[in-house]
């Protein structure tokens, strides 16, 4: 949710990645939203704003403690994500820092699974290779075909399963 942003900090950090749009990375396939559609955004889209736009984008707007704080987790994963393997001591730190910092601004409340999973990124890292070699970011555009053949949200691998069963019984033709 967007609830902490105010209206204009969310119009100010769209119009700062409207102005940076055209130096998006090529690696990043799904082009830019504009923040009124966050609660939608894509993992892609999330992926740009970390390891690319943040500091253009939030700086000035966050309050400094907040943007110090997100800083740190940018970076973190920017050097797990392109094998800085030298590096990983730093990440490990910068991961552990963020953490304190999302509890001490914003309450141990906000601490969830994914929260969690973040501690235990940097071994997966080294144990599996840089970010994008374990990621599920490249599939992320081709989740329609899964979607379409789902006919609601309830026990989808369940209908997935039984669909790839349907269609292995038709007959062959050929």
């Amino acid at each position: 949710s967007s609830s902490f942003l105010s209206k204009s900090q969310r119009e100010e950090m769209s119009k700062r990645m409207g102005n940076i749009a055209n130096f998006q990375p090529s690696e990043i396939s799904r082009k830019f939203r504009d923040f009124s559609h966050l609660g939608h955004f894509k993992a892609n889209e999330y992926r740009l704003i970390l390891l690319y736009a943040a500091p253009v984008i939030f700086k000035g707007v966050l309050p400094p403690e907040h943007y110090d704080n997100f800083l740190k987790l940018s970076i973190a994963t920017r050097i797990l994500s392109h094998g800085h393997k030298q590096f990983h001591d730093d990440a490990r730190k910068l991961v552990d820092e963020f953490l304190i910092g999302v509890e001490n601004l914003y309450g141990r409340e906000w601490f969830t699974l994914k929260f969690h999973l973040l501690t235990h990124l940097v071994d997966e890292c080294e144990r599996n290779g840089d970010m994008y070699s374990f990621s599920a970011y490249k599939f992320e555009s081709h989740m329609n075909v899964f979607n379409k053949e789902l006919q609601s949200h309830t026990r989808p691998l369940h209908q997935l399963y039984n669909r790839f069963i349907e269609l292995n019984k038709k007959p062959n033709i050929f």
